[in-house]
């Protein structure tokens, strides 16, 4: 599982930038053929698959078994194809809290797997799978730029009654630098496109955190229904957070200096706890 964020910070940047997208599509392998009566089994077969992967981990791991890892875990997630046996996933993931994530939308329209593989000459060992569940059935989405590990996803309801869905997680980490990057989609037709929604058009938001020394884990903080995402900032001995708010159709620049009290680090020995004043 990823560890909930935790306050330790030595030396710290934060430089929040806005990303332009653009969608690209993946090639898709030949599906495998699973097939599931309830969610716990479902829930059990994926974690069967990381337990045997994580026991193997001493190993070298080729590339080719590494694929047929990914395609067995894409494929018994893709037998997902009813919302019930989405909503006993669900069900199943939070009683046991397996080897995987599992994130859904308030409104139970998305789920989105994501997942670890061995490094097997592979840049990048983060997966994700979407789903979308409409009119009794789901299907696979495909979502775009680099995998996340996808912790949460907010519905946003907009002027034209159409939801927008904000996914948050983060992205690789390497030994100096974490990136928290929160994204904007809309569904139409099964089909999930970027939604510019974030100030210049853009459709996602990357916090990238520098840290020297120890490891920080500070992020964007996303309030209410997903229409407020606080921004921290380092300002001396202090943090405090600019704003961003959805007005219905695209995020608008806030900055709280009287609604919104500074929040100060009060330093422990190496622990840097943050309350607010």
């Amino acid at each position: 599982m990823i560890p909930k964020p935790i306050f330790k910070i030595s030396f710290l940047w934060i430089i929040v930038t806005l990303f332009g997208c653009t969608n690209k599509k993946g090639t898709n392998k030949d599906a495998l053929e699973y097939s599931f009566n309830n969610g716990r089994d479902i829930v059990y077969s994926l974690n069967q698959l990381f337990n045997e992967q994580s026991a193997d981990s001493e190993n070298t791991v080729s590339l080719e078994a590494v694929t047929a890892l990914n395609d067995k875990v894409v494929s018994i997630i893709e037998s997902i194809n009813t919302p019930n046996l989405l909503e006993e996933v669900s069900e199943h993931y939070s009683r046991k809290k397996p080897s995987f994530l599992l994130a859904t939308s308030d409104d139970g329209r998305i789920a989105v797997f994501s997942w670890h593989l061995p490094k097997g000459n592979l840049n990048h060992t983060i997966r994700n799978q979407a789903l979308y569940s409409i009119d009794g059935k789901v299907t696979p989405i495909t979502l775009y730029g680099e995998p996340l590990n996808l912790t949460d996803i907010y519905t946003l309801k907009t002027e034209k009654g159409t939801p927008i869905y904000i996914l948050d997680g983060w992205e690789e980490a390497t030994e100096l630098t974490y990136r928290n990057r929160i994204d904007a989609y809309s569904i139409s037709d099964n089909t999930a496109s970027k939604a510019n929604i974030f100030p210049n058009q853009k459709c996602s938001l990357i916090s990238e955190y520098s840290v020297l020394g120890h490891r920080a884990h500070i992020k964007s903080s996303i309030e209410k229904d997903g229409s407020l995402i606080l921004i921290p900032e380092i300002m001396g001995s202090k943090i405090v957070f600019s704003a961003l708010e959805f007005d219905g159709t695209q995020y608008t620049d806030t900055y709280f200096k009287e609604s919104l009290k500074a929040i100060h680090i009060a330093d422990q020995g190496d622990l840097a706890q943050i309350r607010y004043d």
